[in-house]
């Protein structure tokens, strides 16, 4: 058995992965999504932008762009610092921005919060943005105020990205890095493994440190073998 220190690998800047900007969100065919939220944030309009989409289709990574972008003051609000919601200064803050925002519902008597937050900052002509899974048709809301100010403004689906264009990340994530992924060993991923850019990103990040250390090839059996023994 073949072992290295991790002392020993090469270390990778997965920037790509790692830093959140709406310049490297691979759009696809939300090119419109991105446009708009470059506008919101250089620009506080007083908007209320409500994104959904399944998992993985990147809307904590627009959350966390958005807020970087912004060079106002602002509130991140995620299901790790909910409780941030009880102590917001809002007549110093220009931007709230709620990521998970149904599982922060599901947290506590936090729906009356939420609808106090959210319709202050209509009211005062502040900018929101807030991401979820599911559209508002699809939450069980217990008061009809919070759907009705939900839908008063704009409304993005998010799209999932072609799995053609997920192998092109692929490649151009692995380019980035400086080693080539072969054609099959790209559809081998994509047709067996989750096709998620969260979940491809990391298999690279874990097959670049394991072909580093094991001085091997990424060939089809490796990416499995390597694959099985990380997320199995």
């Amino acid at each position: 058995m073949d072992k290295t220190s991790k002392h020993d690998q090469i270390p990778i800047n997965f920037s790509f992965c790692n830093k959140k900007t709406l310049e490297n969100y691979i759009a696809g065919s939300n090119q419109q999504l991105i446009d708009v939220l470059k506008i919101f944030a250089e620009n506080n309009t007083g908007q209320l932008i409500y994104l959904y989409g399944k998992k993985s289709t990147g809307k904590s990574h627009l959350c966390k762009a958005v807020c970087e972008r912004i060079i106002d003051n602002k509130i991140y609000i995620d299901q790790s610092n909910f409780k941030l919601l009880s102590d917001i200064d809002i007549h110093n803050t220009k931007y709230l921005i709620i990521d998970d925002f149904e599982e922060i519902l599901k947290m506590g008597n936090t729906e009356d919060l939420l609808f106090y937050y959210i319709n202050e900052f209509i009211l005062l002509k502040k900018s929101i943005l807030i991401s979820t899974v599911k559209s508002t048709e699809e939450i069980d809301f217990t008061k009809n105020d919070l759907k009705s100010r939900l839908k008063s403004n704009l409304i993005f689906s998010i799209n999932e990205i072609s799995d053609d264009q997920k192998i092109e990340v692929v490649k151009k994530i692995t380019k980035e890095i400086g080693w080539t992924i072969d054609e099959n060993v790209c559809q081998y991923i994509m047709n067996h493994y989750p096709r998620d850019l969260f979940f491809l990103c990391n298999v690279l990040k874990s097959l670049d440190e394991n072909s580093l250390a094991l001085k091997k090839k990424v060939t089809v059996p490796f990416v499995k073998s390597i694959i099985q023994r990380t997320y199995d």
